[in-house]
Formats: structure tokens, C-alpha cells, sequence
């Protein structure tokens, strides 16, 4: 396998004294959404610090639409 697909939602955007920004992602499959293929999904979560507004934009407005995230992760060679 070269690669994974994740399906995750966003938790929370917290401002941090400094200005940046963290963002929280669990996995997309709480009552018993995208049942298919949750049962080969890990528990866990991703944390992300973020300085540039675009990004932070780009979180907020999907933790506004109760929007999902697709990531695909694969190995850099």
C-alpha cells in the first residue's frame, strides 16, 4: 500500500496567546457515519499549530459547516 486516505471532521479552532491557532481533528465515523470503512479507521486524533490565516480560514469554515476533511498521507521518498 503507497498510500492512506482519511476521512476526519474539526473538533475546535483555539486562538493561542501568540496568535496562532490550533486545530483539532478526530476521525469522521462518531454515529455510526461512513460505517463502511470506519471499522479499519484508527481512534486518534490530529493537532495542527497554524500561523497563516488562509489556513485557519480554511478550518473554521469547515468546523462551521460541520464539514468533513479528506487527508491522503503517503510516503515521501
Amino acid at each position: 500500500m503507497n498510500k492512506v486516505s482519511l476521512r476526519f471532521y474539526v473538533v475546535s479552532v483555539t486562538e493561542n496567546a501568540g496568535g496562532s491557532h490550533q486545530v483539532l481533528l478526530q476521525p469522521s465515523y462518531k454515529d455510526g457515519a461512513n460505517s463502511d470503512w470506519a471499522k479499519y479507521t484508527p481512534s486518534g486524533r490530529l493537532e495542527l499549530n497554524l500561523s497563516q490565516e488562509a489556513a485557519v480560514e480554511f478550518y473554521v469554515e469547515a468546523l462551521r459547516n460541520k464539514s468533513d476533511i479528506h487527508i491522503e498521507m503517503s510516503v515521501v521518498e
